[in-house]
């Protein structure tokens, strides 16, 4: 029972996300901000607002504010696309992952899952040597030191055998670099793009002219918050912020609780993306068909990424096209029998058992109850 009341429940605040917003009439004025007398003396009022919409006061702002009028600067901050904020779009200028989608931060900054694919499937097929995959992706090299250190750590080694072995002079060889030193590694890695959206979370906390637009921004993404170091999340939490969060922050809740469901990273986060039909038979052609058609809808081709690695890094694509094309002919053979070797079909009866992972799938309720307990109406 209570299951179906959940379910009932979601369905109906969805159905609420896709009823079109009520036009607002032509002739309607924005109403203007009015302060109600509350016996603070003027400074107290203006020290008031600065702590309440912003971060504090800094200096200048109350002087600033006096000028303006208590209501004068409310109403400016409420509508911060009026307010030029010169001073934190030039510190932010070099951020580069901030201006980035994020196929382009995938690409720029891969995940190690990615170029070990490229290394040990790709590569041989392109006659790629091993050495100069691990010179052509330095992020393997690290990843790989990694994975043997929680290998170590799992076997429980001695002392003693952890004398001369690669990981221990790594973690030497580590702690010889400089701070400028690691923290250029870091920026080389996917690590930059975190640090440069924890760094402009901070900027624009202390330089931004659009205070309230700030504290909003900050207040709605703890609210709809996802966790950056979950997998793709990493690479998928700038456009989350810039696009489903900031974008909406001063405006109606249904829009950005809407922006919030529907973007990449909440679904993965909380493993929407993971929700199937358990009693669906899916026709694997048909989702493909439809994959391929949504690329094109892109103006993107299968395997764009894996290009878009190799264009970054001054590699020759041409060996990668002809293996996609190859890829792309095998899948064409298997989707028409006429075609090719593939002609052969098992009858039901003697087709090989899914595997386990694959016959577990339903609904996943996890951003279900995110939605009800805490997103909207509350765990009570």
């Amino acid at each position: 029972m209570r299951r179906t009341l959940r379910s009932l429940l979601v369905f109906e605040l969805l159905m609420l996300l896709a009823v079109p917003a009520y036009p607002t009439p032509a002739a309607a004025k924005k109403a203007q901000v009015s302060v109600p007398d509350t016996g603070l003396t003027e400074e107290q009022k203006i020290v008031h607002l600065l702590n309440r919409i912003g971060y504090g006061p800094r200096p200048g702002d109350l002087e600033r504010v006096r000028q303006m009028g208590v209501a004068a600067y409310l109403e400016q901050q409420l509508n911060p696309e009026t307010i030029l904020d010169q001073e934190v779009e030039r510190r932010l200028a070099g951020f580069k992952t901030l201006q980035m989608d994020s196929f382009q931060l995938l690409a720029a900054y891969p995940p190690p899952q990615l170029l070990r694919g490229i290394e040990q499937r790709l590569g041989p097929q392109l006659g790629m040597d091993p050495d100069a995959a691990g010179a052509m992706f330095p992020e393997l090299e690290r990843f790989r030191e990694r994975q043997e250190r929680r290998a170590q750590s799992a076997e429980g080694q001695s002392e003693a055998t952890k004398g001369d072995d690669p990981v221990t002079r790594e973690l030497g060889r580590r702690e010889r670099l400089s701070p400028e030193e690691r923290m250029r590694e870091a920026m080389s890695s996917p690590a930059r793009i975190v640090i440069e959206l924890s760094q402009a979370k901070l900027l624009r906390a202390i330089y931004s002219e659009r205070q309230l637009a700030e504290v909003m921004t900050d207040f709605w993404f703890n609210h709809f918050n996802v966790f950056v170091g979950k997998g793709a999340d990493r690479w998928l939490t700038t456009s989350y912020e810039q696009e489903a969060i900031r974008l909406h922050a001063l405006g109606k809740f249904r829009d950005l609780l809407g922006a919030t469901a529907q973007h990449p990273a909440m679904l993965f986060y909380l493993d929407n993306w993971l929700s199937a039909d358990p009693k669906a038979d899916y026709d694997q052609r048909e989702l493909r068909r439809r994959y391929f058609a949504y690329l094109q809808g892109q103006g993107m081709q299968p395997g764009a990424l894996l290009l878009e690695v190799f264009r970054q890094r001054g590699l020759d694509t041409s060996r990668v096209e002809q293996y996609l094309e190859r890829q792309m002919d095998r899948m064409e053979a298997m989707d028409n029998p006429r075609r090719g070797r593939f002609t052969r079909r098992r009858p039901d009866d003697q087709r090989r058992p899914q595997a386990p992972q694959q016959q577990r799938r339903g609904l996943n309720e996890n951003y279900a109850r995110e939605l009800l307990e805490l997103h909207t109406l509350g765990v009570d």
